[in-house]
């Protein structure tokens, strides 16, 4: 499994799969360091959007605010900005975990996911936990003109929601060139993972309706 799901990425520049599927011993330490339904709006301080109009007072990194002042932020750009298609995205991000602690996320999981399709180590990640709840959404796009313009070789997506039904929407859609997509339900034990090496996928995730959508993330 370990080789095709590798080929698979390397090929098409991503690859989706059940962490369960992969390695159990790596999704029992996730259900450990991020139990199911732990999660709440609550602990989210951060907001993200990416306005195109002019006219928004907001940053496009909102930081450090409770979830309901930045809960009713989200609502005003979206009303004020998305009917008209003039905002690309807009969610939320934290880090909602203590930094020290016995089962540490990046060495736990993000480490070996990453030797599995890498063939290496790396002693550091830009990591977040993201929540997408009614309204938001990630227009698609590309991470940059020639491929990530950062140094990084991937990006590892770990969904760690409870409450998905097919209509709420959430779901991370990816191509090569916006044809022949591939859609991901964001259910908890869910991966993604796309290649910044060699490719430059397509993708976005479609707006959210009546749930709350988290994702684990880690920049490799």
């Amino acid at each position: 499994m370990e080789f095709i799901l590798k080929n698979e990425l390397f090929e098409n520049g991503f690859v989706t799969f059940k962490l369960k599927d992969l390695d159990e011993n790596i999704y029992n330490k996730l259900k450990v360091i991020f139990p199911k339904g732990n999660l709440k709006p609550e602990m989210f301080g951060c907001l993200k959007h990416s306005v195109k109009a002019e006219g928004c007072e907001y940053p496009d990194n909102i930081m450090n605010k409770s979830f309901a002042e930045l809960d009713e932020i989200k609502k005003n750009i979206l009303n004020k900005f998305n009917k008209k298609g003039d905002c690309d995205q807009i969610w939320f991000f934290d880090w909602p975990y203590e930094v020290h602690t016995k089962n540490n996320p990046f060495d736990c999981i993000t480490k070996p996911i990453f030797k599995y399709f890498y063939d290496d180590n790396i002693e550091n990640s830009n990591s977040q936990v993201t929540l997408y709840n009614t309204g938001c959404y990630l227009n698609n796009h590309q991470d940059g003109p020639g491929g990530y313009s950062g140094d990084k070789h991937c990006v590892i997506l770990i969904y760690l929601s409870t409450e998905y039904e097919k209509g709420k929407g959430g779901e991370m859609v990816l191509s090569k060139d916006k044809k022949n997509e591939v859609s991901i339900e964001p259910i908890y034990g869910n991966v993604a993972i796309f290649d910044f090496t060699k490719h430059n996928i397509w993708h976005k995730v479609n707006p959210v309706v009546g749930y709350n959508r988290y994702c684990y993330i880690n920049f490799c």
